[in-house]
């Protein structure tokens, strides 16, 4: 009998003669284990499965300088939120073009953390700006709305892409059939 339940194959079960004992054999299925090493890819692919690049680390501190952004408008410091707003953008131009000219610096990984990046500095300003009574709630329901849709779609496209067995690890591991977020031009248009 052979049947497939998650990460495992179930070969074919084995019972004694007497029926009372049911003793299943189990085995990784050898197909679901088609991680690439890198040392096998060529030098200008390694770079795509990497985590420790300038552009992630670059795009990790505008995460961390989110809440700090978002702190300063709520307190009403409109010129220090600015400069590090302003500061924010120049970083996400920055580590898009590393991620372009620079061998081995573009990743997967990274490709998914920009806009993650972007959405979350986006959602930030207009939360805490309608906060402070600068946006009205309407507005920013809108947007708000508008990026849980693109991230619950970018979600439910990854689902459909990926090859079974389904579960947490495989589903956020880059190196299994992996797809690049490609931003088009009309996202870059300023909302």
């Amino acid at each position: 009998m052979l049947l497939t339940r998650g990460f495992f194959q179930i070969v074919r079960l084995k019972t004694s003669l007497n029926f009372k004992a049911i003793r299943p054999v189990i085995s990784v299925d050898k197909r679901f284990q088609h991680t690439p090493k890198l040392d096998s890819l060529p030098p200008e692919e390694r770079g795509r499965y990497k985590v420790a690049t300038i552009p992630n680390a670059i795009c990790l501190a505008r995460i961390a300088s989110t809440p700090l952004i978002g702190y300063l408008v709520v307190q009403h410091h409109f010129s220090p939120a600015f400069a590090l707003f302003t500061i924010a953008g120049a970083t996400d131009l920055l580590d898009g073009w590393i991620a372009r000219n620079v061998p081995g610096q573009k990743s997967l990984l990274g490709s998914v953390l920009d806009p993650v990046a972007d959405k979350l500095l986006i959602s930030t300003m207009f939360i805490t700006m309608t906060h402070a009574g600068l946006i009205p709630v309407a507005l920013t329901t809108i947007v708000i709305l508008r990026d849980v849709c693109l991230i619950t779609g970018g979600f439910y496209k990854r689902f459909q892409q990926m090859d079974p067995p389904y579960s947490l690890n495989r589903f956020f591991n880059p190196q299994v059939n992996s797809m690049q977020v490609v931003p088009t031009m009309m996202s870059k248009v300023p909302e």
